[in-house]
């Protein structure tokens, strides 16, 4: 686990746009060998993958330049690897209270937010979109009644 934990956080050094394939690689493979007894040690790091892709996603991270050519590609890698962390959670530990957590501010925020009504297609409107779009994509796949119900009232409006 500390060899996956270390080889990640050199792949976010590198940047989410050079690096997403390798990072979504390493999840996958991760995911598919995890034994059931170090869920709880993994969800962690899951949920701090998740957490930061959505800072880089939001550009909240200091190498961010909206001007940069490649900042579109930062944002989709960051999206891309939320997504694979977001439903490594769903699926490996649907019970994780970060999973709550993480539904709630996105699907929360996209939906308080007017910015979709008056057509604003800002950096961050259309990353917290595409991050919603990734929750929903990820609640599929998940056995937990208890979080689809609880983010059912979410989901309806």
């Amino acid at each position: 686990i500390d060899a996956v934990k270390t080889l990640l956080l050199e792949c976010l050094i590198d940047g989410y746009a050079n690096n997403s394939k390798s990072i979504l690689d390493i999840i996958a493979l991760f995911l598919l060998h995890l034994p059931p007894r170090k869920y709880s040690t993994v969800g962690s790091i899951l949920e701090k993958g998740a957490n930061r892709a959505i800072e880089v996603a939001f550009g909240k991270n200091e190498d961010f330049d909206e001007h940069l050519t490649s900042a579109d590609n930062i944002v989709e890698g960051a999206i891309d690897i939320f997504l694979a962390c977001f439903m490594g959670l769903c699926q490996k530990m649907p019970s994780s209270p970060a999973l709550k957590s993480m539904t709630g501010q996105i699907l929360g925020g996209t939906i308080e937010s007017s910015d979709w009504l008056t057509g604003n297609s800002s950096h961050q409107v259309r990353a917290r979109h595409k991050l919603a779009l990734a929750v929903c994509e990820s609640l599929k796949t998940t056995s937990s009644q208890d979080l689809l119900v609880s983010t059912f009232p979410l989901l309806c409006r």
